[in-house]
């Protein structure tokens, strides 16, 4: 592979630029099994090929790209490249994809669709490696990666269904299998709710739950899986902030079938507060009747809609004058403004600390 193929929009990735991913749903929803790092890297190369509009199959990240996207060290950023460019040849994914029985009468030269078609189809599961080609040149800083046939078309269909998400809220997650639930929780988060209940959720088989995150041939006792895998991966998404996940489980007799993950979006909350908020009104501003802020009195609002709606959701009808009581309580009692300046304060405090690091890692060369 020419450099002369690879060196240009050398700076996708850039310092203050907010990064963010665009991602097929066949591979977010897929199965697979990379180190945090090889993620991170396939993440980055993928969205940087769709993003740039150019087609083929060619991509390269620098080790300032990768140090920048990941707010690293740009030392460390040439190993963690060097190190996973030994690996990721050997990386394969599976993927659904559907062949469109529409289309094919239609006689399209294409007859597939990542997105469920919603006449007659057919699944088709894919099976590939990530790459056809890779390599690391260290004296230039980067590494240069050809996509598997496979994946370039996955990418090229992108925009036929894709989740969307900051690639900065990932950068903190230490382990691959919550980089994935991260994903795969920005994709479900907009699902349709099941009837009756107040948030999305997504049931598997447990098997098929193993293989979303690469370990079908590991962990035979369905307890270790739970208790290695699943525990872990939901508690650090909850600590991060963005999600509150609660996982339950089916039993058939003593046996545990399926898994359920029930997802609560929080980011939610916070986007309607930010678009709520009046353009001509500074949201700082104390209301002299409530005494709140415009951005507490949304928060307080939202918190009120979202318990009228489990109300409703039970059944039991709320009139207007129903309503007015509950917010005047809310309002008297601040709900949700105290979860809310606590995520502030962690936000904050793990911006602090990012940037302590940064400055130690500065030092240190």
């Amino acid at each position: 592979m020419p450099m002369s193929d690879f060196v240009q929009n050398a700076s996708f990735y850039i310092e203050g630029k907010e990064i963010e991913i665009f991602k097929s749903n066949a591979l977010v929803e897929g199965a697979f099994d990379l180190s945090p790092a090889e993620h991170d890297l396939m993440t980055l190369a993928i969205n940087k090929l769709f993003s740039q509009r150019i087609g083929g199959k060619q991509v390269f990240i620098s080790a300032k790209e990768f140090a920048v996207a990941n707010k690293i060290n740009q030392n460390y950023a040439y190993e963690v490249l060097a190190e996973t460019a030994k690996k990721i040849y050997g990386r394969e994914f599976k993927a659904q994809i559907y062949k469109d029985d529409l289309k094919r009468l239609a006689g399209e030269e294409d007859p597939y669709s990542v997105a469920r078609p919603k006449g007659s189809h057919t699944p088709m599961e894919l099976k590939s490696r990530w790459v056809q080609a890779v390599a690391y040149h260290k004296e230039s800083g980067f590494i240069a990666i050809m996509f598997s046939d496979v994946l370039a078309y996955l990418i090229q269909k992108t925009g036929e269904a894709y989740t969307k998400y900051p690639y900065e809220k990932t950068i903190d997650l230490k382990r691959f299998h919550t980089k994935r639930l991260y994903e795969f929780c920005c994709k479900r988060a907009g699902s349709k709710l099941p009837q009756g209940k107040k948030h999305p959720q997504a049931t598997m088989v447990v098997d098929e739950w193993k293989e979303f995150f690469g370990c079908a041939n590991k962990y035979e006792a369905v307890n270790d899986f739970k208790r290695y895998v699943l525990t872990p991966v939901i508690k650090e998404i909850n600590e991060q902030g963005e999600f509150e996940l609660t996982l339950e489980q089916e039993k058939l007799g003593k046996i545990i079938t399926h898994f359920t993950l029930i997802i609560n979006d929080k980011r939610t909350k916070t986007a309607k507060i930010d678009k709520m908020i009046s353009d001509n009104r500074d949201p700082s501003t104390v209301d002299i009747i409530h005494g709140l802020t415009d951005k507490e009195l949304v928060i307080v609002r939202q918190k009120v809609a979202d318990y009228i709606a489990h109300l409703e959701s039970k059944g039991e009808p709320v009139n207007d004058f129903h309503r007015k009581n509950i917010e005047n309580k809310a309002i008297a009692e601040r709900w949700g403004l105290d979860e809310y300046y606590e995520q502030l304060q962690k936000a904050e405090n793990e911006r602090l600390e990012r940037k302590e690091q940064a400055e130690r890692e500065r030092q240190a060369k």
